[in-house]
């Protein structure tokens, strides 16, 4: 009596990095049966775990292959149209291909890709029309063992996909230390995507791929003192929409290109009670533009624009000398040099601050995280908000993870 194959995708999800970009690629297979001789639909991913933008092709055409113990068959893997897809550091993009099962195809078989990078994944199919049924107590055929190990690959993958993948950088991370008190100063950010993939065009939820929640806390450390107290910590949750393109090549209008926009809510606190307590709340958009080429000198401009909600019962008169906006200008080349202004004029014109960041690829690494020199420097109103009304002048130098 013939017994109908539970067909169930197995998720071996093999990673490589392909070649010269530091760039991962995986083979994703949707759930669901797979019968032979039908269309299945899978996706290409690519993740970018590096400290710069990475530029990938993704044909419309990828050439593969299907084997297993009964068999080998030459694939081709079809999309609508091919892509040059341009990653930001720490963020992923997929394609959607559809591969056509052969039909005299069953057991367990494995597809395997060699562009842009070798990448595998293991298929489920249901047995051929007409073939016999595996025989009471057969054990099933072995999977042919993918590059790296098996392990517990599957939960990884839905773990990234689920969870990981939804991280990605928002503002510098960086330590640096300098000669004055207070001498250490450190940030880090995040945001995470709440909803959907604002990557995969089509998606029922477009309209919420780009909402993300925002954390960021900056720390001025006074470290070169007595029991080494932190002197403020800001804490910034923020509630963020954003529309952003990534830089294109050359065919942009006279050099221009518009990057997109942020608009979010962000609270801003240094934790504290009493007449130390500071708060507020923002509601600001940040345009971005750039101008030049993306493989040389390049110029972004991006200016926040913030008005102040809520009240500022803790320090009424910050208006003063935080303004209603932060101007950005980052002159860069390619993955090279950098040089970051950011300024704040305050309302009446009077107040203000300039901060310089200088940062510099280094070839070593911490880890798997790409590092920078930074030299920063800082003159004016607002370096702590527990002291926005005091002018300070100072340079720090250290590491950058995210510039």
């Amino acid at each position: 009596m013939m017994q109908k194959l539970a067909a169930a995708v197995l998720l071996l999800f093999t990673s490589v990095l392909a070649r010269g970009q530091g760039v991962v690629v995986s083979l994703l297979v949707p759930t669901g049966a797979v019968a032979p001789g039908t269309p299945v639909s899978l996706n290409l991913v690519l993740l970018n775990p590096t400290g710069s933008e990475a530029r990938v092709e993704m044909p419309d055409l990828l050439p593969g292959r299907l084997q297993s113990g009964a068999g080998e068959w030459p694939v081709e893997l079809r999309a609508q149209a091919g892509a040059t897809t341009v990653i930001a550091p720490g963020a992923f993009a997929y394609r959607t291909y559809v591969l056509n099962v052969p039909g005299d195809a069953g057991g367990r078989i494995v597809l395997e890709i060699t562009k842009p990078a070798l990448a595998r994944a293991v298929l489920e199919v249901g047995p051929p029309p007409g073939s016999s049924p595996t025989a009471p107590g057969r054990p099933p055929e072995p999977i042919p063992a993918p590059l790296g190990g098996a392990g517990n690959q599957p939960v990884v993958a839905q773990m990234q996909r689920s969870f990981a993948g939804h991280f990605s950088a928002h503002l510098p991370i960086y330590f640096i230390f300098g000669p004055d008190k207070p001498a250490a100063k450190f940030q880090f950010s995040f945001k995470y995507r709440l909803w959907g993939d604002e990557s995969a065009p089509g998606t029922q939820y477009s309209s919420l791929n780009g909402v993300y929640f925002g954390y960021t806390q900056r720390s001025i450390w006074d470290i070169t003192s007595y029991s080494s107290p932190f002197y403020d910590t800001s804490y910034m949750p923020e509630l963020i929409f954003q529309s952003l393109a990534p830089m294109q090549g050359p065919g942009r209008v006279a050099g221009r290109q518009w990057l997109g926009y942020q608009a979010a809510v962000q609270h801003e606190s240094n934790g504290q009670g009493g007449a130390a307590s500071r708060s507020m709340n923002l509601l600001y958009v940040r345009p971005m533009l750039a101008f030049g080429r993306h493989d040389g000198w390049w110029l972004v401009f991006a200016p926040k624009l913030f008005t102040y909600i809520g009240g500022l019962s803790d320090n009424p008169d910050l208006a003063r000398y935080r303004g209603y906006g932060e101007y950005a200008l980052m002159l860069s080349k390619n993955n090279n040099l950098s040089l970051t202004l950011t300024g704040r004029i305050g309302d009446h014109w009077d107040k203000g601050s300039l901060q310089v960041d200088l940062t510099y690829p280094l070839r070593a690494r911490f880890g798997d995280f790409a590092t920078f020199l930074l030299v920063q420097y800082f003159n004016g109103y607002g370096e702590s908000l527990l002291d926005y009304q005091k002018k300070s002048s100072t340079v720090r130098a250290g590491f950058s993870f995210v510039r």
